[in-house]
């Protein structure tokens, strides 16, 4: 770029009066300085014109703190945080001010630079800041020391974002770890991550609820506790998948197979399958009804009670409650059956024997029942008896007294009357002559016939 004639001119003098052979007198701001930024001695460079020290005191202190911020644009020699990115603008403007960042050094020579603090408005968000943009790749995340690196915040979404150096560093607020990452809560070692979870013994309703990722039987379990007689939640062992020794499967389980008092349960036998009750449990009380007897039966040991099987009792009858047979008929009305109608010493009989009790003829073996009892005999003779002790159930002659039964008496009167004597026959016994009897006036003897006599059979 030309200078103009006047800016010529004013270089004309300043050099003239550097070296020594021009001497006028110089107000602040009304010389420019030479092409190398040099100035008469007592004034000092400052935007190409000269200025008394005292002035640039004032105006060119350490860079973007000037009053108008002029020589912030000069800040590309300076480190200062707008620094690096100053261009090749020549822009003094007020944007420098705004370029806090921008260059500071007093030898902002190189002020040509200072475009750059005109970048600095958008220092904030500037030409660094939209690289910080490209820190969604980490590319120039990583670089971005600037403001733009906070703005890297977007990169903090990106796949990349994590390798940035920015403030969205390694683990960036989306990093693997991160709430929002590539791996996020649902992520691989997210909040949910492999080591989070209750402990067990903890109530749940889904794996993902336990550290173990099993939940069995309502409760974080230590493994799956998958067979039939295993649990999670058994007495103090809870959370531990422990065998179940008694009762039925826990939890959702398959239930034993059987019914009843037969129906199988977890024992200590086996972990995998149901224990089954053998014969040695009842499954049927055993019941009589009339003369028919259904026994007791007991468990199969597979779950189920056999079918029920009858018996009969037999000539006798079921016992006043109905749960056996009769093991002793005590009355007929014990005997079941019509070929053997009577009781005779505990048994059912189809005749009584002699000597047995009886009603009836037709209760006896032998077709006569005498005295009460059946008899080998009709036993008809008024002395004879079936009943006479020793002899019961034989026709045997009666001593000692009248006739049993219901025999006709022996007829006659007083001391002359009969009575059974034990006459092999069965006849009444008479008193004959031996046996004095009173006859009217005079005395007599008994005749054997039951009668008292005198001589010529007359009792006078």
């Amino acid at each position: 770029m030309r200078s103009s004639p006047t800016v010529r001119a004013l270089t004309t003098v300043a050099l003239l009066a550097i070296a020594g052979c021009y001497s006028p007198t110089i107000t602040d701001g009304t010389l420019a300085c030479t092409s190398d930024g040099r100035c008469p001695r007592g004034f000092v460079c400052r935007e190409m014109l000269c200025y008394s020290p005292a002035d640039a005191a004032t105006d060119a202190g350490p860079g973007g703190a000037g009053a108008g911020g002029h020589a912030g644009a000069a800040g590309s020699i300076g480190s200062g945080r707008g620094g690096g990115v100053g261009g090749a603008g020549a822009g003094p403007g007020t944007g420098g001010n705004a370029g806090t960042v921008g260059g500071a050094g007093v030898s902002g020579a190189a002020g040509a630079a200072g475009t750059g603090g005109g970048a600095g408005t958008i220092g904030g968000a500037g030409a660094s800041g939209d690289a910080g943009t490209t820190g969604r790749g980490g590319t120039s995340g990583a670089a971005g020391m600037g403001k733009g690196g906070s703005g890297g915040t977007m990169g903090g979404a990106g796949v990349g974002g994590a390798a940035g150096t920015g403030r969205g560093g390694t683990t960036g607020s989306a990093g693997t770890t991160g709430s929002a990452g590539a791996t996020g809560s649902a992520g691989t070692t997210g909040s949910a991550g492999t080591g989070g979870g209750a402990g067990l013994g903890s109530t749940c309703n889904a794996g993902t609820q336990c550290a173990s990722g099993f939940c069995v039987d309502g409760l974080c379990c230590n493994e799956l506790c998958a067979d039939k007689c295993k649990a999670c939640d058994v007495g103090t062992s809870r959370g531990t998948c422990t065998q179940v020794t008694s009762g039925p499967p826990h939890g959702t389980r398959g239930a034993c197979a059987g019914s009843g008092s037969c129906v199988g349960v977890c024992s200590a036998a086996s972990p995998t399958a149901c224990t089954y009750p053998g014969a040695d449990v009842t499954c049927r009380d055993a019941s009589c009804t009339g003369a028919t007897l259904t026994p007791r039966a007991g468990c199969n040991a597979a779950g189920a009670c056999p079918s029920a099987t009858t018996t009969s009792c037999g000539d006798l009858v079921c016992n006043a409650n109905g749960t056996a047979c009769l093991a002793a008929c005590t009355s007929d009305a014990h005997c079941a059956t019509a070929a053997r109608p009577y009781c005779e010493a505990g048994a059912c009989v189809a005749g009584r024997s002699n000597s047995a009790a009886c009603q009836s003829t037709r209760e006896c073996a032998s077709g006569r029942c005498v005295d009460g009892v059946c008899c080998n005999d009709a036993c008809a003779g008024s002395c004879q008896a079936c009943d006479v002790q020793g002899h019961v159930g034989t026709c045997w002659p009666v001593t000692g007294g009248t006739p049993h039964g219901g025999r006709a008496a022996c007829g006659g009167g007083g001391v002359c009357a009969g009575y059974c004597n034990g006459l092999a026959s069965g006849q009444c016994f008479f008193p004959g002559a031996e046996t004095s009897c009173p006859c009217g006036l005079l005395g007599g003897t008994c005749n054997q016939q039951g009668g008292c006599q005198t001589v010529a059979d007359i009792c006078l």
